[in-house]
Protein backbone atom coordinates (compact mmCIF):
# COMPACT_ATOMS: atom_id res chain seq x y z
CA UNK A 1 0.00 0.00 0.00
CA UNK A 2 1.67 3.40 -1.31
CA UNK A 3 1.79 5.70 1.78
CA UNK A 4 1.25 9.45 0.99
CA UNK A 5 3.57 12.12 2.96
CA UNK A 6 1.72 14.29 5.43
CA UNK A 7 2.30 18.48 5.07
CA UNK A 8 3.24 20.00 7.49
CA UNK A 9 2.67 23.29 9.25
CA UNK A 10 5.19 26.20 9.04
CA UNK A 11 5.07 29.75 8.58
CA UNK A 12 8.34 29.80 6.36
CA UNK A 13 8.89 31.24 3.28
CA UNK A 14 11.36 33.67 1.11
CA UNK A 15 10.73 37.25 1.57
CA UNK A 16 12.60 40.38 -0.03
CA UNK A 17 14.64 41.56 2.80
CA UNK A 18 12.92 44.77 4.59
CA UNK A 19 9.84 43.87 3.26
CA UNK A 20 6.92 45.66 5.41
CA UNK A 21 6.31 43.81 9.01
CA UNK A 22 2.23 43.69 7.84
CA UNK A 23 3.34 42.42 4.37
CA UNK A 24 5.25 40.39 5.90
CA UNK A 25 2.55 38.78 8.27
CA UNK A 26 0.09 38.56 5.47
CA UNK A 27 2.84 36.53 3.45
CA UNK A 28 3.19 34.03 6.24
CA UNK A 29 -0.85 33.51 6.60
CA UNK A 30 -1.20 33.35 2.35
CA UNK A 31 1.69 30.59 2.74
CA UNK A 32 -0.08 28.74 5.74
CA UNK A 33 -4.06 29.37 3.78
CA UNK A 34 -2.11 27.30 1.10
CA UNK A 35 -0.65 24.31 3.02
CA UNK A 36 -4.33 24.13 4.88
CA UNK A 37 -5.12 23.49 1.07
CA UNK A 38 -2.42 21.01 0.35
CA UNK A 39 -3.43 19.56 3.40
CA UNK A 40 -7.50 19.35 2.18
CA UNK A 41 -6.52 17.46 -0.93
CA UNK A 42 -4.12 15.01 0.36
CA UNK A 43 -6.93 14.12 2.82
CA UNK A 44 -9.32 13.79 0.38
CA UNK A 45 -6.85 11.71 -2.17
CA UNK A 46 -5.90 9.35 0.98
CA UNK A 47 -9.60 9.60 2.43
CA UNK A 48 -8.72 10.79 5.59
CA UNK A 49 -11.86 10.52 8.67
CA UNK A 50 -13.10 14.30 8.83
CA UNK A 51 -11.96 13.46 12.97
CA UNK A 52 -8.40 12.64 12.08
CA UNK A 53 -8.08 16.22 9.33
CA UNK A 54 -9.89 18.25 12.11
CA UNK A 55 -6.89 17.43 14.31
CA UNK A 56 -4.39 17.75 11.89
CA UNK A 57 -6.16 21.39 11.20
CA UNK A 58 -5.45 22.27 14.43
CA UNK A 59 -1.46 22.95 14.16
CA UNK A 60 -2.04 25.81 11.10
CA UNK A 61 -5.11 27.20 13.23
CA UNK A 62 -2.47 28.00 16.00
CA UNK A 63 -0.30 29.77 13.64
CA UNK A 64 -3.09 31.67 12.32
CA UNK A 65 -4.38 32.83 15.58
CA UNK A 66 -0.84 33.92 16.74
CA UNK A 67 0.05 35.63 13.81
CA UNK A 68 -3.89 37.60 13.57
CA UNK A 69 -3.61 38.48 17.32
CA UNK A 70 0.24 38.90 18.55
CA UNK A 71 2.11 39.51 15.31
CA UNK A 72 -0.39 41.44 13.24
CA UNK A 73 -1.07 44.26 15.92
CA UNK A 74 2.89 44.41 16.42
CA UNK A 75 3.37 44.96 12.59
CA UNK A 76 0.82 47.55 12.78
CA UNK A 77 2.09 49.63 14.91
CA UNK A 78 5.97 48.98 13.25
CA UNK A 79 5.35 50.06 10.07
CA UNK A 80 2.83 52.86 11.36
CA UNK A 81 5.64 54.36 14.20
CA UNK A 82 8.73 56.46 14.25
CA UNK A 83 9.91 54.85 17.52
CA UNK A 84 8.30 51.76 19.42
CA UNK A 85 9.16 50.78 22.85
CA UNK A 86 8.81 47.49 23.56
CA UNK A 87 9.25 46.14 27.63
CA UNK A 88 9.24 42.57 28.85
CA UNK A 89 9.15 41.33 32.31
CA UNK A 90 7.15 40.29 35.51
CA UNK A 91 5.47 43.23 36.09
CA UNK A 92 3.88 42.81 32.34
CA UNK A 93 3.16 39.07 32.59
CA UNK A 94 -0.69 39.45 32.08
CA UNK A 95 -3.20 40.77 29.59
CA UNK A 96 -3.70 43.76 31.55
CA UNK A 97 -0.84 45.73 32.52
CA UNK A 98 -1.34 48.45 35.45
CA UNK A 99 -2.90 51.55 34.24
CA UNK A 100 0.48 53.28 36.43
CA UNK A 101 2.83 51.58 34.99
CA UNK A 102 1.64 52.12 31.17
CA UNK A 103 1.37 55.72 32.27
CA UNK A 104 4.86 55.51 33.26
CA UNK A 105 6.07 54.00 29.92
CA UNK A 106 4.66 56.97 27.78
CA UNK A 107 5.58 59.86 30.48
CA UNK A 108 9.58 58.36 30.93
CA UNK A 109 9.81 58.02 26.88
CA UNK A 110 8.01 61.18 26.12
CA UNK A 111 10.42 62.97 28.47
CA UNK A 112 13.64 61.79 27.34
CA UNK A 113 12.88 62.83 23.97
CA UNK A 114 11.62 65.92 23.95
CA UNK A 115 14.67 66.28 26.56
CA UNK A 116 17.43 65.54 23.67
CA UNK A 117 15.18 66.98 20.71
CA UNK A 118 15.41 70.49 23.06
CA UNK A 119 18.83 69.77 23.51
CA UNK A 120 19.38 69.93 19.92
CA UNK A 121 17.11 72.59 19.29
CA UNK A 122 19.58 74.64 21.63
CA UNK A 123 15.72 74.95 23.89
CA UNK A 124 13.78 76.94 20.58
CA UNK A 125 11.73 73.46 20.06
CA UNK A 126 9.09 75.20 21.40
CA UNK A 127 5.99 73.33 22.84
CA UNK A 128 5.44 69.50 21.71
CA UNK A 129 2.14 68.99 19.94
CA UNK A 130 -0.55 66.21 21.44
CA UNK A 131 0.17 63.80 18.41
CA UNK A 132 3.63 63.25 19.89
CA UNK A 133 1.66 59.94 21.26
CA UNK A 134 0.97 57.75 18.63
CA UNK A 135 -1.07 54.87 20.92
CA UNK A 136 -0.54 51.78 23.21
CA UNK A 137 -0.79 48.11 21.87
CA UNK A 138 -0.57 45.17 24.55
CA UNK A 139 0.31 42.16 22.42
CA UNK A 140 0.80 38.88 24.68
CA UNK A 141 1.54 37.92 28.15
CA UNK A 142 4.65 39.47 29.09
CA UNK A 143 5.31 42.38 26.76
CA UNK A 144 4.10 45.69 26.15
CA UNK A 145 4.47 47.66 22.81
CA UNK A 146 3.84 51.34 22.52
CA UNK A 147 4.42 53.31 19.67
CA UNK A 148 5.00 57.38 19.01
CA UNK A 149 4.76 59.03 15.77
CA UNK A 150 6.60 62.52 15.70
CA UNK A 151 6.05 65.73 14.37
CA UNK A 152 5.43 65.49 10.59
CA UNK A 153 8.99 66.98 8.89
CA UNK A 154 6.03 67.95 5.68
CA UNK A 155 3.75 70.12 8.05
CA UNK A 156 5.41 73.61 8.38
CA UNK A 157 3.81 74.83 12.15
CA UNK A 158 5.86 71.92 13.45
CA UNK A 159 9.24 73.95 11.90
CA UNK A 160 12.13 73.54 14.13
CA UNK A 161 10.69 71.00 16.87
CA UNK A 162 10.16 68.62 13.49
CA UNK A 163 13.43 68.37 12.40
CA UNK A 164 14.84 68.28 15.78
CA UNK A 165 12.83 65.56 16.65
CA UNK A 166 13.89 63.59 13.75
CA UNK A 167 17.32 64.63 14.71
CA UNK A 168 17.13 63.59 18.24
CA UNK A 169 15.68 59.98 16.95
CA UNK A 170 18.66 59.60 14.56
CA UNK A 171 20.97 60.57 17.38
CA UNK A 172 19.44 57.89 19.78
CA UNK A 173 19.41 55.18 17.33
CA UNK A 174 23.72 56.11 16.86
CA UNK A 175 23.88 55.81 20.83
CA UNK A 176 21.98 52.49 20.79
CA UNK A 177 23.84 50.60 18.21
CA UNK A 178 26.70 51.78 20.31
CA UNK A 179 25.53 49.63 23.77
CA UNK A 180 24.11 47.14 22.09
CA UNK A 181 27.15 45.83 19.71
CA UNK A 182 28.90 44.02 21.84
CA UNK A 183 31.52 43.06 19.25
CA UNK A 184 33.33 45.70 19.53
CA UNK A 185 32.42 47.30 22.73
CA UNK A 186 35.81 48.85 23.84
CA UNK A 187 35.74 51.29 20.64
CA UNK A 188 32.03 52.14 20.17
CA UNK A 189 31.87 54.74 22.26
CA UNK A 190 34.95 56.29 21.27
CA UNK A 191 33.17 56.52 17.85
CA UNK A 192 30.38 58.11 18.89
CA UNK A 193 32.54 61.40 18.87
CA UNK A 194 32.59 61.36 15.36
CA UNK A 195 29.19 60.23 14.75
CA UNK A 196 28.00 63.12 17.22
CA UNK A 197 30.46 65.67 17.32
CA UNK A 198 28.64 67.91 19.24
CA UNK A 199 29.68 67.09 23.13
CA UNK A 200 26.33 68.26 24.98
CA UNK A 201 24.15 66.49 22.13
CA UNK A 202 26.30 63.64 22.60
CA UNK A 203 25.84 63.52 26.40
CA UNK A 204 21.69 64.23 26.27
CA UNK A 205 21.53 60.84 24.17
CA UNK A 206 23.43 59.02 26.14
CA UNK A 207 21.88 60.25 29.48
CA UNK A 208 18.46 59.77 27.15
CA UNK A 209 19.59 56.12 26.62
CA UNK A 210 21.00 55.18 30.17
CA UNK A 211 17.65 56.58 31.59
CA UNK A 212 15.48 54.19 29.28
CA UNK A 213 17.56 51.41 29.86
CA UNK A 214 16.00 49.31 32.61
CA UNK A 215 16.78 49.75 36.59
CA UNK A 216 15.49 46.00 37.55
CA UNK A 217 12.78 47.94 39.77
CA UNK A 218 9.90 48.33 38.18
CA UNK A 219 9.72 44.17 37.40
CA UNK A 220 11.27 45.22 33.42
CA UNK A 221 13.83 43.50 32.21
CA UNK A 222 14.20 44.58 28.67
CA UNK A 223 13.52 47.79 27.58
CA UNK A 224 13.73 47.57 23.50
CA UNK A 225 13.68 50.06 21.01
CA UNK A 226 12.76 50.22 17.48
CA UNK A 227 10.23 51.96 14.72
CA UNK A 228 10.87 52.99 11.39
CA UNK A 229 13.45 56.30 12.68
CA UNK A 230 15.11 53.88 15.78
CA UNK A 231 15.88 50.35 13.35
CA UNK A 232 13.01 49.62 11.13
CA UNK A 233 14.03 45.88 10.66
CA UNK A 234 14.04 45.10 14.38
CA UNK A 235 15.06 46.14 18.02
CA UNK A 236 17.93 47.08 20.06
CA UNK A 237 17.46 45.66 23.68
CA UNK A 238 18.57 47.23 26.70
CA UNK A 239 19.18 45.73 29.90
CA UNK A 240 20.69 46.72 33.35
CA UNK A 241 23.62 45.89 31.36
CA UNK A 242 23.28 47.88 29.35
CA UNK A 243 22.51 50.79 31.61
CA UNK A 244 25.45 50.43 33.92
CA UNK A 245 27.89 50.76 30.26
CA UNK A 246 26.13 53.61 29.12
CA UNK A 247 26.76 55.42 32.55
CA UNK A 248 30.43 54.34 33.12
CA UNK A 249 30.49 55.69 29.22
CA UNK A 250 29.26 59.13 30.87
CA UNK A 251 31.21 59.14 33.58
CA UNK A 252 34.42 58.28 31.42
CA UNK A 253 33.65 61.09 29.08
CA UNK A 254 32.66 63.70 31.02
CA UNK A 255 34.77 64.98 34.85
CA UNK A 256 33.58 67.39 37.42
CA UNK A 257 36.16 70.74 38.06
CA UNK A 258 35.63 70.02 42.47
CA UNK A 259 36.07 73.92 42.38
CA UNK A 260 32.54 75.97 41.82
CA UNK A 261 32.71 78.10 37.93
CA UNK A 262 30.51 81.37 37.65
CA UNK A 263 29.40 83.03 34.60
CA UNK A 264 27.24 85.49 33.91
CA UNK A 265 25.07 85.87 31.24
CA UNK A 266 21.25 85.83 29.90
CA UNK A 267 18.77 83.10 30.05
CA UNK A 268 16.94 82.73 26.62
CA UNK A 269 15.58 79.60 26.61
CA UNK A 270 14.37 77.26 29.61
CA UNK A 271 13.29 74.40 29.97
CA UNK A 272 10.90 73.68 32.67
CA UNK A 273 9.92 69.91 32.32
CA UNK A 274 13.97 69.32 32.22
CA UNK A 275 15.06 72.07 34.53
CA UNK A 276 17.55 73.64 32.00
CA UNK A 277 18.26 76.85 30.34
CA UNK A 278 20.66 77.76 28.07
CA UNK A 279 22.82 80.81 29.11
CA UNK A 280 24.26 83.40 26.16
CA UNK A 281 26.25 86.47 25.47
CA UNK A 282 28.64 85.29 28.52
CA UNK A 283 30.64 88.07 29.73
CA UNK A 284 34.23 87.56 29.86
CA UNK A 285 34.49 84.76 27.18
CA UNK A 286 34.61 85.13 24.07
CA UNK A 287 34.81 80.90 23.13
CA UNK A 288 31.59 80.30 25.95
CA UNK A 289 28.38 81.45 23.17
CA UNK A 290 25.95 78.96 24.74
CA UNK A 291 26.46 77.43 27.84
CA UNK A 292 23.89 74.70 29.41
CA UNK A 293 22.83 75.05 32.54
CA UNK A 294 21.05 71.85 34.48
CA UNK A 295 19.49 73.15 38.29
CA UNK A 296 17.92 71.01 41.41
CA UNK A 297 14.29 70.87 42.14
CA UNK A 298 14.91 73.72 45.13
CA UNK A 299 15.05 76.29 41.73
CA UNK A 300 12.19 75.72 40.80
CA UNK A 301 10.12 78.48 42.44
CA UNK A 302 12.61 81.39 40.51
CA UNK A 303 13.39 79.45 37.58
CA UNK A 304 10.26 80.95 35.62
CA UNK A 305 11.15 84.07 36.49
CA UNK A 306 14.44 83.68 35.38
CA UNK A 307 13.77 83.76 31.73
CA UNK A 308 15.61 86.97 30.01
CA UNK A 309 17.27 88.33 32.66
CA UNK A 310 20.65 88.71 32.89
CA UNK A 311 22.14 86.56 35.99
CA UNK A 312 25.09 84.93 37.54
CA UNK A 313 24.97 81.30 37.93
CA UNK A 314 27.37 79.36 40.31
CA UNK A 315 27.79 75.39 39.86
CA UNK A 316 30.02 72.84 39.15
CA UNK A 317 31.15 72.67 36.04
CA UNK A 318 31.16 69.23 33.39
CA UNK A 319 34.07 69.29 30.99
CA UNK A 320 34.90 66.69 28.15
CA UNK A 321 37.91 65.14 27.49
CA UNK A 322 39.10 67.72 24.71
CA UNK A 323 38.59 70.28 28.03
CA UNK A 324 34.98 71.54 26.46
CA UNK A 325 32.33 72.60 29.07
CA UNK A 326 29.60 70.25 28.17
CA UNK A 327 27.28 71.92 31.25
CA UNK A 328 26.73 73.62 34.76
CA UNK A 329 25.31 71.91 37.63
CA UNK A 330 23.50 74.97 39.25
CA UNK A 331 24.49 75.38 42.58
CA UNK A 332 23.22 79.31 42.81
CA UNK A 333 21.78 81.85 41.14
CA UNK A 334 21.92 85.71 41.24
CA UNK A 335 19.97 88.29 38.90
CA UNK A 336 22.17 90.78 38.28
Amino acid sequence: MNQVATPQASTTERHEPHSAWQGSVVAKAHTLYRQLADLEAWAKAASVPETVLESMREPYYALLDELYQQEMPLSKVLDTSDIVVRLDGPSLATHTPKASLVQYVFQHVSQQMKTLTKVIAGFQAGRFPEEFDLGMTSIARGSLVIGFELPSLQNNDGGNLAESSHKAAQTLRAVLQATTDTADADTNFEKLKTIIPDSATRYAAMNAVANLAPSGKRGITTFALGGKLVNPVGFYTLTTENRKRVRKAIADETKEIPEAITLTGTVREIDLDSRRFNLRNIEGDAALNNVKCEYGAEFDNEASDLLDKKIEVQGIGKYGRMGELVLVDVRGVDVV
